[in-house]
C-alpha cells in the first residue's frame, strides 16, 4: 500500500490545528475505514512493520487501515486534513473488531456541543432542493452547477453538482475555492483568497454519462459586494478544467434554514 505523504512544512504552515485522540481497532483479515470531512493531505504511521495505510483513490477523504499481523501493544496512525484538522489514533489489534467504518462526518467524539454537528448533517445539505439555476458553467460536454446555498447556525453550504456528458470519466480531486475581487484594473491592487471548507459530503468526479453532487460546509462566510466566489475544478491527468463564480448577493442573501 502506498501513504500518501506531503512536505512537513505544510504540517507547520497550517496554524490551525486541531488534535482529536482516539482508538482504533483494527485486524489483519478485515480493512477498517475511516471518513474524514474533507480531503486527507498528510498521514504517518508510527510503526509501517506492523500496520499499513493508504488514502482511497476514489475517494480522497477516506483512509483505509490494516495490521500486516497480529501484534501485541500499540502503535498509531496521524491524519491531516485539508480544512486543517489533525487526527492522531491509538491503534490496536483486534481479530473481529466491533467496527469497520468510522465515520467522522458525524461521530466527533469530544465535540458533540459543536452546533455544526448537533441537529443538522450534511446529508440534510445535499437533500435540500435546487434553488439556483443561473449559477454554473457548461464546458467540455461537462456541466456544473451551483444549486443551492443556504446557512444553518452561523455555516453557509454550498451545493454543487455536476453531469457528465462526455465519452469519457471526469475526475477531480476537489474543488477548490477561492475568494476574488471583481474590479481589477492596473491602478488597484486586488488580493485573492484560498478559502477551504469546513466539511465536504459527497464527490464531483464522475464516470461518463453520470452525475455527482457534493455539499460544501463554510463557518460565517460573507462577502463584499466587490467580491465574488471563485470555484475552480482541475481535472487529474486532463485539461477540463473548469470555474463558476458565485456573486457576493448569493453568498449574503442565502436560504436561512
Amino acid at each position: 500500500m502506498k501513504l500518501l505523504t506531503v512536505t512537513v512544512s505544510l504540517l507547520i504552515s497550517t496554524a490551525f490545528l486541531h488534535a482529536q485522540n482516539d482508538t482504533l481497532w483494527i485486524s489483519s483479515y478485515y480493512t477498517t475505514h475511516v471518513i474524514f470531512p474533507t480531503d486527507i493531505v498528510y498521514a504517518d504511521l508510527s510503526n509501517s512493520t506492523i500496520i499499513a495505510a493508504k488514502v482511497v483513490d476514489q475517494d480522497k477523504n477516506i483512509l483505509a487501515i490494516r495490521a500486516n499481523g497480529e501484534f501485541a501493544g500499540s502503535a498509531s496512525i496521524s491524519a491531516l486534513e485539508r480544512n486543517g484538522a489533525m487526527h492522531t489514533y491509538v491503534v490496536r489489534y483486534d481479530d473481529s473488531p466491533e467496527s469497520l467504518v468510522i465515520d467522522m462526518r458525524t461521530e466527533m467524539p469530544g465535540d458533540t456541543d459543536d452546533k455544526f454537528v448537533v441537529g443538522f448533517s450534511m446529508l440534510d445539505a445535499i437533500r435540500q432542493k435546487r434553488r439556483i439555476y443561473h449559477v454554473g458553467e457548461i464546458s467540455h460536454g461537462i456541466s456544473v452547477f451551483c444549486e443551492n446555498v443556504f446557512v444553518h447556525a452561523d455555516n453557509t453550504y454550498i451545493v454543487l453538482s455536476l453531469k457528465n456528458s462526455s465519452s469519457i470519466g471526469y475526475d477531480i480531486q476537489d474543488a477548490s475555492f477561492v475568494l476574488e475581487s471583481r474590479k481589477r484594473s492596473r491602478r488597484t491592487v486586488s488580493y485573492d483568497r484560498p478559502l477551504f471548507p469546513r466539511s465536504r459530503y459527497g464527490s464531483l468526479s464522475s464516470a461518463s454519462g453520470e452525475s455527482s453532487k457534493a455539499v460544501y460546509a463554510f463557518e460565517k462566510l460573507t462577502l463584499a459586494d466587490d467580491q465574488e466566489l471563485k470555484v475552480y475544478l482541475y481535472e487529474e491527468g486532463g485539461a477540463r478544467n473548469i470555474a463558476i463564480a458565485i456573486e457576493a448577493k448569493v453568498i449574503n442573501r442565502a436560504i436561512l434554514k
